[in-house]
C-alpha cells in the first residue's frame, strides 16, 4: 500500500503572508501515534529527508524526502529483518541532494512486495549495520552491510568532503566479516571510513576492556571528525585516561587518534556540536561542556532551570557561531552563543532541534500528549512568534484533525487545501477575534496539504 495514501499522515504547507506576522513554519510533517523517529535530515533546497517507522508495522522503516516547499518528492520503505528501534538508525543527506539511510538489522531476512527494496549482499553476523545510498530522485545507487560475526548497530551518518561518508556505530565483533579493527571489552566504539560507493577505505574501534558506546559524531575541517560516548573502562585497549563517564576524543583523516577527554559521571553526554569559532559543544542534561579544537576544557554552564537543552542539542551552528536546543523544564527554544544563553522563546511542544537547515532555518521535532508527532520546518525569524497554523493534541483520536490559525486581531485569514500541490482551494474565510479560530479536517479525507494566508 502507497504510504502517503494512508490518511495518517499530513503535511502542512505554510502559504504567503504580509507584513503583519513574520514567516514562522514553512512546513509541518504530522505522524499519528505508533510511528518512531529514526532521523531527520536538512536539504540544501530548503527540504528534509525524514526516517521513521510505520503505525501499521514499527519493524518496517521508511523514509521520505520532502522539498523545499513542503511537497512530498518521493517515499521509499526497506524491508528487512529489522531487529532495533530507530535509537539504532540515522540518516544523512548528501551534497548532490541524495542521501545516505543507516538501519541495524538482524541475520534473518524476509520478502515484502510492498516494500521491494531490500539487501542486495548477505548477512555477516548476529546484527548488521546496512546503509542504502539513494540519487535525488530517490533511486538506489548502492546498498552494503558492515560488520562481523556478532553485533553491531548504527548510531550516525556524515557525509565527507569527497563525497564519501563516516559510519559511526558500535560492535562487540572480533576481526571478521568486514571488520578488520580488534575487539577490545564488552561493546567498542566502531567508526568506519567509507567512499563515494560504499566501500571501506578504513576501520578503527576505540574502547577500553570494560563497555564503550557510541553517542555523536561532528565532523572537523581537517577531514577528521570527533566522536563522542560513553565509557566504562579505564585506562585499557586505545583509551589513555582512566576516568569513567563520557569519553569525547578527535581523530584526524587516517582514523589516528590525537587526543581524547574524559567528562567522569554517570551523566552522559547527550550531543556535540562544533561552532564556527572551532570550539566544540557537549549538551548534558543539566549543563553544556565547551572543549577547544584541542580537547582542552574551556568551561562548564549549568542550565537554569534545570532542564535539558535540547534532547541532544542537536540544532545545527547558527550564523552567531553558536547553537539552538530545547529547553524540556522551561518549554522553550533556547539559543546558545557558545557562552551564554543569549535568548529563550517558549515553544510547548518541541522535543528537539534537528539541524539547520542551508537558508539559515531549522528543522524541529515536537511531540503531543497522544504521541503523534511533527517535524517542522522553521523559518530564520521563526523563533519570535507563533505559527500561523498549529496542530491541536489528542485530535486524531475522534477521527479529526484539528488546527488552529493565529495571526493579528480583526484580520481575515484564508485556509487553502491542496491534494497535490498542483492547485489550491479555499477551505474557510474566518476573521479573527482574538488571537486564533479552530478548523477541523476529517482524517478520512484525502487533502493532504493546507496553508493559511492573509484575506486579499
Amino acid at each position: 500500500m502507497h504510504l502517503l495514501s494512508v490518511a495518517a499522515f499530513l503535511l502542512l504547507a505554510m502559504g504567503a503572508r504580509s507584513a503583519i506576522q513574520a514567516p514562522y513554519q514553512q512546513w509541518v510533517a504530522l505522524f499519528p501515534a505508533g510511528y518512531d523517529i529514526g532521523g531527520v535530515s536538512s536539504v540544501a533546497d530548503g527540504g528534509a529527508y525524514l526516517l521513521f517507522s510505520r503505525e501499521d508495522d514499527e519493524t518496517l522503516p521508511v523514509c521520505v524526502r520532502i522539498g523545499g516547499s513542503g511537497q512530498v518528492l518521493w517515499e521509499r520503505c526497506f524491508r528487512d529483518e529489522w531487529s532495533s528501534s530507530m535509537e539504532e538508525a540515522s540518516i544523512a543527506a548528501a551534497s548532490d541532494l541524495g542521501a545516505l539511510v543507516g538501519l541495524t538489522v538482524g541475520a534473518s531476512q524476509s520478502v515484502n512486495l510492498g516494500c521491494p527494496v531490500s539487501r542486495t549482499n548477505g548477512v555477516i553476523g548476529a546484527e548488521d549495520c546496512w546503509l542504502l545510498r539513494f540519487d535525488r530522485d530517490g533511486s538506489k545507487i548502492w546498498d552494503k552491510t558492515y560488520g562481523g560475526t556478532g553485533y553491531e548497530y548504527v548510531t550516525a551518518l556524515r557525509e565527507t568532503k569527497d563525497g564519501g561518508f563516516l559510519l559511526l556505530a558500535g560492535s562487540d565483533s572480533d576481526i571478521s566479516g568486514n571488520k578488520t579493527a580488534p575487539h577490545y571489552g564488552g561493546d567498542d566504539i566502531w567508526l568506519v571510513r567509507l567512499d563515494p560507493s560504499g566501500n571501506v577505505i578504513w576501520d578503527r574501534s576505540f574502547g577500553g576492556t570494560g563497555s564503550d558506546g557510541p553517542i555523536a559524531l561532528e565532523l572537523m575541517p581537517d577531514g577528521g571528525c570527533v566522536v563522542m560516548g560513553s565509557s566504562s573502562s579505564g585506562a585499557s585497549g586505545n583509551k589513555t585516561n582512566g576516568f569513567t563517564g563520557t569519553w569525547i576524543f578527535r581523530v584526524d583523516a587516517n582514523g589516528n587518534k590525537l587526543w581524547e577527554y574524559t567528562q567522569a559521571g554517570n551523566d552522559f553526554g547527550l550531543n556535540l556540536r562544533l561552532l564556527e569559532n572551532g570550539r566544540l559543544l557537549v549538551s548534558f542534561l543539566n549543563s553544556i561542556l565547551t572543549l577547544d579544537s584541542n580537547g582542552n576544557y574551556i568551561g562548564m554552564q549549568t542550565i537554569s532551570p534545570t532542564g535539558t537543552l535540547s534532547a541532544t542539542l542537536s540544532g545545527s551552528t547558527t550564523a552567531d557561531g553558536g547553537a539552538v536546543g530545547y529547553n524540556r523544564t522551561q518549554s522553550a527554544v533556547v539559543r546558545y552563543n557558545g557562552t551564554n544563553i543569549v535568548w529563550t522563546r517558549p515553544y510547548t511542544n518541541f522535543t528537539h532541534v534537528y539541524a539547520a537547515t542551508q537558508t539559515g532555518g531549522f528543522i524541529a521535532a515536537e511531540i503531543y500528549p497522544n504521541f503523534t508527532k511533527a517535524i517542522t520546518q522553521l523559518a530564520p525569524d521563526a523563533l519570535t512568534a507563533k505559527p500561523l497554523l498549529s496542530f491541536e493534541a489528542g485530535s486524531t483520536s475522534a477521527g479529526m484533525f484539528r488546527f488552529h490559525v493565529h495571526g493579528v486581531t480583526n484580520h481575515a485569514y484564508v485556509v487553502d487545501q491542496s491534494v497535490e500541490l498542483g492547485s489550491w482551494t479555499p477551505l474557510v474565510t474566518n476573521m479573527l477575534i482574538g488571537n486564533s479560530f479552530p478548523i477541523s479536517v476529517p482524517a478520512t479525507n484525502s487533502v493532504r496539504f493546507f496553508r493559511a494566508r492573509l484575506s486579499q
